[in-house]
């Protein structure tokens, strides 16, 4: 999610449209694999937006697993994230360990600034949703607020952690074993030679010893402290042999756009700068049917903040709809 809703304001919220739309660009072009969760985007006016939106769309929520709210992410600053209402939900651990290296700040749910999340993960809805952001910065809700102080490497820094954040979410499932007694691992190619890689192997039963779905991979990978890629490609071994139940995902549904625009290549700073409409998205049908952007207004340069969306549409065209993740 991002808002739409602030006049001739860059960084609050243009660059969150930026980063969100550079997130978006990034899944349409390296798709998330066959039964991952599916990803919804949203843009509207802030806090009342998202109210009317799951006011007219109820039968949604009970599908959808997370939610990320991204603002003013242009700015020179650190990394700011909000935990979810749960507090340790699986979605604050995952968003902890994307961030575990880099300078950052950990807040509390709805800690300033707060924004849809409120809404997102209110009373009600219960949606678990974290929001990524670069404030305080001086310029805030000043007319200082302009393109002076947004740099494309902060909006695509934001657009990193969301997407690392959005991959392990979507992907992540309870693996649930089929078999009964000690895997012969050689003889079904599951085996890991311990000079290639020490720490898989020697965590190999660890990871055998956690399909009793009661895990997800998520959780596997933190109890046996290596990367989740890592524990997930070797889990998926498993369940090309048969071995572990295949994902139980519910998905979100897939928001993408119909009628891909010809536009000019992707410039953070340019779409920024586009940026001087609102617009909003209208909801998928049941059937799961593509749908577009609506756009407002007379600036047709805001089309620029789609770049690279279009992909989508030739990708669910080549593979059948398989490949429309976004």
């Amino acid at each position: 999610q991002a808002h739409t809703c602030h006049p001739m304001q860059a960084n609050d919220d243009g660059a969150g449209v930026v980063s969100t739309i550079e997130l978006a660009r990034r899944l349409a072009e390296r798709p998330l694999p066959a039964g991952s969760m599916s990803v919804r985007f949203w843009f509207g006016p802030e806090t009342i937006g998202t109210i009317v939106y799951l006011s007219h769309n109820e039968h949604l929520i009970q599908n959808m697993r997370g939610s990320i709210f991204m603002e003013m992410t242009g700015n020179k600053n650190k990394i700011a994230w909000h935990h979810t209402r749960q507090q340790n939900h699986v979605l604050d651990r995952i968003a902890s360990s994307v961030v575990k290296n880099i300078q950052h700040e950990e807040r509390f749910f709805a800690d300033y600034p707060p924004n849809d999340e409120r809404v997102m993960n209110g009373p009600g809805v219960n949606i678990p949703s974290i929001s990524i952001n670069r404030w305080p910065y001086d310029e805030y809700h000043t007319s200082d607020d302009n393109l002076d102080i947004i740099h494309d490497d902060m909006l695509s820094g934001a657009a990193e952690i969301a997407e690392q954040v959005v991959r392990i979410f979507a992907t992540n499932y309870i693996p649930k074993r089929t078999f009964r007694g000690p895997v012969f691992l050689s003889g079904n190619g599951l085996w890991v030679d311990w000079h290639e890689n020490f720490a898989l192997n020697r965590a190999i039963e660890k990871i055998m010893m956690r399909f009793e779905g009661e895990h997800t991979v998520f959780d596997i990978a933190e109890q046996v402290g290596l990367d989740y890629w890592m524990v997930r490609d070797y889990v998926e071994k498993f369940r090309a042999k048969g071995f572990v139940t295949p994902p139980q995902n519910v998905l979100i549904e897939t928001l993408v756009e119909r009628t891909p625009p010809q536009v000019a290549p992707f410039s953070p700073a340019t779409a920024v700068q586009s940026a001087k409409t609102t617009f909003t998205v209208s909801a998928t049908d049941a059937a799961g049917l593509l749908n577009c952007f609506f756009i407002s207004g007379t600036d047709r340069h805001l089309m620029t903040l789609i770049q690279g969306v279009a992909k989508i549409e030739q990708t669910f065209a080549q593979t059948g709809g398989q490949g429309a993740r976004v």
